[in-house]
């Protein structure tokens, strides 16, 4: 932990939060004290020129993946360090959920929620809300959105994860080197997951999604 961390917790799950960035970045269960990397990371691709829109990705290799993204709305003090994010963090603790919502506008609001209701079967997950405006045109064209989770389950010298095919099966994925980026990302209608022999982490989409 380190200082000035956020904690979230309910009776079965303890989540640190980034001072600085209002994000992820651990979760530790407390049956068995077991503590996981999950670290939530915001990154963005420039989309290839007449070759990337509504239906297909396609990102420029030109262009290096833009991994700091979310600095571009975080304060600055005078000598140009950034600030943290205490005055754009929004803490709301009730009865039936806890949550913690860190504001990176106009472009970016990021909610992470925990259910608190005693011996029901959502306090073991944790739920994530992401609303994001682009602004009017050019401000942000061509920009491809991701939010990344780095964790420390340790699934294969070669990637593999499981994605579903239309909420009816899963299938097994394992990332190509040789193929391009948008051939490693997979549709998910309803769920994704990875593994190790000791954890699985997966993911339960509102929507359509590309995971990778």
């Amino acid at each position: 932990m380190k200082p000035g961390d956020i904690q979230l917790e309910n009776s079965v799950l303890k989540l640190l939060i980034d001072r600085n960035t209002g994000l992820l970045r651990q979760v530790k269960r407390k049956d068995s004290r077991r503590k996981s990397v999950v670290e939530v990371q915001f990154g963005a691709y420039r989309s290839a020129q007449r070759h990337s829109g509504a239906y297909l990705f396609m990102p420029d290799y030109d262009e290096p993946e833009r991994k700091e993204i979310l600095k571009n709305y975080m304060t600055r003090n005078d000598d140009d360090s950034m600030q943290h994010m205490d005055d754009n963090i929004v803490i709301i603790a009730g009865p039936v959920s806890t949550e913690i919502t860190t504001m990176y506008l106009p472009f970016l609001v990021h909610t992470i929620r925990i259910f608190t209701v005693k011996d029901s079967l959502l306090e073991y997950g944790v739920q994530i809300e992401n609303i994001v405006d682009f602004e009017n045109p050019p401000k942000n064209r061509e920009t491809e959105l991701f939010m990344r989770m780095q964790t420390n389950i340790q699934n294969g010298e070669v990637p593999e994860f499981y994605t579903d095919q239309n909420g009816l099966h899963y299938q097994k994925r394992l990332k190509v080197i040789k193929l391009g980026i948008e051939a490693n990302y997979y549709p998910i209608t309803t769920m994704a997951w990875l593994q190790d022999e000791e954890s699985r982490l997966t993911f339960i989409t509102n929507h359509a999604q590309g995971a990778s």
